[in-house]
């Protein structure tokens, strides 16, 4: 009996990382992986280095005898490289499936790195054994919740975050366009966009906003966490229709 597919794979976890990361325009990704995984995703896929003129997304073009030895060596090289040719706030690692299956460090690698790299460096480890798409999109929210956003020295009336689009979220341009148009009705303004078109300075300013509107369900948790840390309501939906708007 012949096997089918009747549609496409689910994307993994790995997938969602970059996608949730790339919205973010003075963050860089460094996969800790092969050359030909990073250019499936910045070239054939083209998801990501189109996000910024200068790319995004950069690999330590790991080989076979790194694999086997689980050397380290050149993505220490590349986070240094990174730092001092772009000057970004954030660099990303992200494990692929790789980097999984030979167990490396990536928080070791960061904490002997950390000390000699402007950049601030963050792991993103699943590599994609973890689950699907939006498990990658929830754990980059979770840590720039618990890693980037500050406490805010004021609260800004009348502000409103975004929660939930990414590059992979369908017709975000337009969405977010209507309901930036509507808040301004409202004479509300948006704080920051989490984390489509926004930036680091944003994203440590997410506290500061009035309300945080959760446009999609896997936003809830991140807005969970600033709600219990620094009391900022939220509300989740799309003003899809009369009542959607309305409400």
């Amino acid at each position: 009996m012949d096997l089918k597919h009747n549609g496409f794979p689910v994307p993994s976890d790995y997938f969602g990382v970059l996608w949730a990361l790339s919205g973010i325009k003075d963050l860089l990704i460094m996969e800790h992986g092969s050359t030909g995984t990073c250019n499936y995703n910045a070239f054939n896929y083209m998801i990501m280095n189109r996000q910024s003129p200068k790319g995004k997304l950069f690999t330590c073009g790991m080989d076979e005898d790194d694999v086997v030895m689980g050397r380290d060596e050149k993505i220490k090289e590349a986070i240094g490289e990174l730092d001092d040719k772009y000057h970004p706030k954030v660099i990303a690692l992200v494990a692929t499936g790789v980097t999984s299956v030979i167990g490396l460090d990536l928080q070791g690698i960061i904490e002997e790195s950390q000390p000699v790299t402007k950049a601030r460096l963050l792991p993103f480890s699943s590599g994609g054994f973890a689950g699907d798409y939006n498990l990658g999109i929830k754990e980059v929210f979770r840590s720039l919740v618990n890693n980037i956003v500050e406490e805010p020295k004021e609260t800004k009336p009348g502000t409103v975050n975004i929660i939930g689009p990414t590059i992979d979220s369908f017709n975000n341009v337009s969405d977010l366009a209507e309901l930036e148009r509507m808040l301004k009705l409202l004479g509300a303004q948006v704080n920051t966009v989490f984390t489509y078109q926004t930036d680091v300075s944003d994203i440590k300013n997410l506290a500061s906003a009035s309300l945080n509107l959760v446009t999609r369900d896997i936003g809830l948790e991140a807005a969970e966490m600033l709600k219990e840390r620094y009391g900022i309501p939220y509300y989740y939906g799309l003003p899809f229709g009369v009542r959607g708007s309305v409400e």
